[in-house]
């Protein structure tokens, strides 16, 4: 028996009772025995995995509980080393706040981090845009003008968990 590998996005919760498993049927003595044998009970893991561990790979272990066979067979319980794989978690970024500049007669924009909102963030974390350009729509003195960002790039300590769902965005600052 071999706990079933579970993908989860960084931030989300594993279970880790009652998990699905892999049953290994190379051990019954015929294939009518694997067909007819009926398997009831549960079973808890143990994992070096909790909510909000880094995106990567965790192990998956047998821990608590038992499994009976209809035909009395045994079980053995094997680990899964690799039965936990946490993905990246997307999120959103978009424009707020207001940005000004002195009219020099070009479309350059400088953005802080107050200009940005991002949506989707684990647990309140922390994270820093950085981008390589941003341009307002035009040259011209006014209000509510529309803003480009692009080439935008995560910062920030755990900013590795993380993926943007787009690495540009518009907006009326």
């Amino acid at each position: 028996i071999t706990p079933t590998a579970q993908s989860v996005t960084y931030g989300d919760n594993v279970t880790l009772s009652g998990y699905s498993y892999v049953l290994d049927t190379s051990g019954y003595l015929s294939a009518g025995d694997q067909s007819s044998d009926s398997v009831s009970g549960s079973i808890t893991a143990a994992s070096n995995y909790s909510q909000g561990s880094d995106v990567g790979t965790y192990y998956l272990n047998y821990s608590t509980g038992a499994l009976t066979s209809s035909l009395g067979y045994s079980f053995t319980y094997a680990n899964n080393s690799t039965g936990v794989s946490v993905g990246q978690r997307t999120i959103s970024v978009s424009l707020t706040s207001t940005a000004s500049k002195t009219y020099d007669g070009t479309t350059s924009a400088t953005l802080s981090g107050s200009n940005y909102s991002i949506s989707n963030l684990y647990n309140s974390e922390v994270i820093g845009i950085s981008s390589t350009g941003s341009v307002y729509g035009d040259k011209n003195v006014g209000t509510g003008k529309s803003i480009s960002i692009t080439g935008m790039t995560l910062t920030g300590a755990k900013a590795g968990n993380y993926v943007l769902s787009s690495t540009s965005v518009s907006g009326n600052i």
